[in-house]
């Protein structure tokens, strides 16, 4: 029997109809390479690693789930897109969702799918009933591929499902949370569904950061795919004559993980041509290793290298136990058995002076209300509360329980718009004298020359207030605590806000796009308070610090009238 060029061309549609990723690595799809030329997609050693995820996410009945955090351009959205066209071009009724972080992106991407579909050949190339700057319906198949923003999100797209699904650059997302979590809830449960969340990654403590460390982890059922630099065939250099031996452990190290001479010389290239000598800028813009991906952000406030040195200490910690205060009476004591916001690493020692830094939100669901506990004596945070969902007055009466619990602590509250109510709730029912009070003038520091404010405790009103100005001025003091090591830090997550808390370049400082920096106020006023009071009084007694798997028993502070001070 004589096989003709329409049995072929009708065995390779039925093929690709069953197994569309047999369409991705056929040959047939065109891509436009970095000097403009349309080429074959050929596989890279990174997306071959993607495709192998796929495959076994596959083998184990799992959806398709899978977290890229990336170097740049080795391919991985190219290869996204690619997945998704060939399972919505050659199957019925199969939709794709593809999301950038602004228009513009999404229709670059969008545009990789266009063409995939100009030079497919004829007898895979199915007819189109739609196509628009916002979508491809594929006429008589009930299939489409539709584009999408995250900062001008179509609400119309939330109403279709979606079996492929590609999220791009998520970090940069307004809300990433949120977006994520209503596009997956279009995407069905089995097995023959494909999601990708792909990114650069913009520091620890972020969402895409927790959710990655939660995947690797085992948490969830996500996969993550990371591609170091390396792997990506372009990246080299001829050496010739200008080789020399690694310069330090970092090159040792990455000789060992597979990186080789040539690769290694484009980096040293690349660091000062492409970088302005910077190694921190290259190891944002191509990382190495999935942790260090994620220790490196943007154009931080804070020295990174201690940063990174307190997180490997605060790692090993643990999460401390978490409670709820609970007044009785005139008394104060810790419920570690009932569901409450409070973190708690050590709990008070009789004699040692705290300090309680708040950062307030409205309660709203946005921002968070952020109360951190910081001890004079031993130079570490010991509790935290962190909360979007509790309003100023209820976090007012929790700094007051958690202010007569650790020895009538002396309290640093926020006097900005929401925190005026958690003010005048503390103001109410805790001693005055042991409320900030911020001056109202700036005066010449005569050692270094540098303004700051004079902040008392008896005079002026009460509270910090956050200008441009001011800020400056308190982050300064929480940047030279964090250069000199002076504290101990047991909070990854706030330490991960510390590590995207950066310069805008604008005059303004703050958290990156799609970050917190809720704990780094709180820390802030927590250390400008132990900076303001006279040095604490020495201490004889032991530090309890919570090691054993046993809880402490509840300690009991007596509440005290304002005359009692």
């Amino acid at each position: 029997m004589t096989t003709t060029s329409d049995d072929v061309n009708q065995a390779e549609r039925a093929l690709f109809m069953q197994a569309p990723l047999r369409l991705v690595d056929s040959g047939y799809l065109k891509i436009q390479d970095k000097r403009g030329r349309i080429v074959t997609l050929t596989l890279n050693k990174g997306q071959r690693a993607l495709r192998g995820t796929i495959e076994l996410m596959q083998a184990r009945g799992l959806p398709v789930r899978i977290y890229n955090p990336k170097a740049r351009q080795f391919g991985g959205s190219t290869y996204a897109e690619s997945v998704i066209y060939g399972d919505c071009s050659q199957r019925i009724g199969r939709n794709g969702y593809i999301i950038a972080d602004d228009v513009s992106k999404g229709k670059n991407l969008y545009s990789m799918t266009r063409r995939f579909h100009r030079y497919l050949p004829e007898y895979l190339r199915y007819e189109l009933e739609v196509s628009n700057s916002r979508e491809l319906i594929f006429k008589d198949r009930e299939s489409r591929i539709v584009v999408d923003s995250a900062d001008k999100r179509d609400s119309a797209a939330r109403s279709f499902t979606f079996q492929t699904v590609h999220v791009s650059e998520i970090t940069r997302f307004p809300d990433p949370k949120g977006t994520l979590n209503s596009v997956l809830a279009t995407v069905p449960d089995h097995e023959d569904t494909f999601v990708m969340v792909e990114s650069t990654c913009k520091g620890v403590g972020d969402y895409f950061h927790q959710e990655v460390t939660r995947a690797v982890q085992g948490t969830t059922d996500w996969a993550v795919c990371f591609v170091p630099w390396w792997w990506v065939e372009e990246y080299t250099m001829r050496v010739y004559d200008r080789w020399t031996a690694p310069s330090d452990a970092r090159e040792e190290w990455l000789l060992r993980a597979g990186c080789n001479p040539e690769q290694l010389q484009w980096r040293r290239w690349a660091i000062e041509n492409k970088c302005a000598g910077d190694p921190r800028v290259f190891d944002e813009e191509y990382p190495d290793s999935l942790e260090r991906a994620f220790l490196t952000s943007g154009n931080p406030v804070f020295h990174i290298e201690v940063l990174q040195k307190m997180f490997a200490e605060a790692s090993t910690l643990g999460v401390g136990y978490h409670g709820k205060l609970v007044q009785k009476h005139k008394s104060v004591e810790v419920d570690l058995t009932a569901r409450g916001p409070w973190q708690i690493w050590e709990r008070p020692v009789s004699g040692h002076e705290y300090v309680i830094g708040a950062d307030f939100s409205e309660g709203l669901g946005m921002d968070e209300t952020f109360v951190r506990v910081f001890d004079r004596n031993a130079r570490r945070f010991v509790a935290q509360m962190h909360t979007n969902k509790m309003d100023p007055e209820l976090a007012g009466e929790e700094i007051v329980k958690a202010a007569y619990w650790y020895e009538q602590a002396f309290i640093v509250p926020e006097a900005n718009a929401p925190g005026l109510a958690a003010i005048v709730k503390v103001r109410n029912d805790y001693p005055r004298r042991r409320i900030y009070r911020r001056a109202t003038n700036l005066i010449q520091d005569k050692k270094g020359g540098k303004p700051r404010l004079m902040a008392r405790t008896g005079e002026g009103e009460l509270g910090w207030k956050t200008s441009s100005r001011t800020k400056k001025l308190l982050i300064s003091g929480y940047m030279d605590a964090i250069r000199n090591h002076d504290f101990d830090e047991p909070s990854t997550s706030v330490i991960g806000q510390c590590m995207t808390y950066v310069d805008r370049g604008d005059g303004s400082l703050g958290a990156q796009q799609g970050c917190l920096d809720d704990g780094v106020i709180a820390s802030a006023l927590a250390i400008l308070g132990d900076t303001v009071l006279p040095s604490p009084r020495p201490v004889r007694v032991m530090q309890d610090v919570f090691g054993s798997a046993e809880p402490f028993d509840p300690v009991h502070a007596t509440l005290l009238d304002d005359d009692s001070w």
